[in-house]
């Protein structure tokens, strides 16, 4: 049997939204693997979920990460290619979200999931507060960068994972103390290409 990866013909998608002032709590939590706080997704080539806004919302407890950003397939041209790009989370206070799943899995609970098969550029993470997760910022892409800076960390967790083989420019973070993370009283980062240098000596 022979698998057929979905092609848009056109690009087309969900584009220059902002999600502000909510509260999500609580989504998904009797089917495992469901329930982000808020989804950006472009699942197959041609598809475009870009230039969104997610500013100033309770993301708490939900089934999967409080923004969980996904691309799940790319296709060599002509496919038109994704775009997962240019998208900013800001502002946010998450809280006891669950780890993402399948394909996109994380190890252990997850504030923000950046997954992608394909590049991902432009996207900003940034003034958000974590508290109550294992994994503050996830990213995992094979080439791009996620920016990530003036974010509060939680000190008992991985404040950045890169699974990937992109670039996290993860400078000017507070890392839940003033050692940074180098230091095992503060958050940590994990993976390739994370700069975190210089980080802020007081929450942002």
């Amino acid at each position: 049997a022979t698998s057929v990866i979905p092609t848009a013909k056109v690009s087309f998608g969900v584009m220059n939204n902002t999600i502000v002032h909510n509260n999500s709590s609580r989504n998904g939590l009797q089917l495992p693997g469901a329930g982000a706080g808020v989804g950006i997704f472009a699942p197959f080539p041609g598809t475009a979920a870009a230039g969104n806004v997610v500013s100033d919302n309770d993301l708490n407890n939900n089934g999967l990460p409080g923004v969980t950003m996904h691309n799940h397939a790319a296709a060599p041209a002509p496919a038109p290619p994704i775009n997962l790009n240019d998208n900013v989370i800001t502002g946010n206070r998450i809280s006891g979200n669950a780890a993402d799943t399948e394909d996109a899995a994380t190890s252990g609970p997850t504030g923000i999931n950046v997954f992608s098969v394909a590049p991902i550029t432009g996207t900003v993470i940034s003034q958000n507060v974590f508290e109550n997760e294992a994994i503050d910022v996830a990213f995992n892409a094979p080439l791009g960068q996620v920016n990530v800076h003036l974010n509060d960390f939680n000190n008992r967790a991985i404040g950045v994972d890169n699974l990937g083989t992109g670039t996290v420019d993860a400078t000017e973070n507070w890392w839940g103390c003033a050692l940074g993370p180098l230091s095992k009283r503060c958050a940590s980062a994990t993976g390739p290409n994370v700069v975190f240098t210089p980080w802020l000596l007081f929450p942002f």
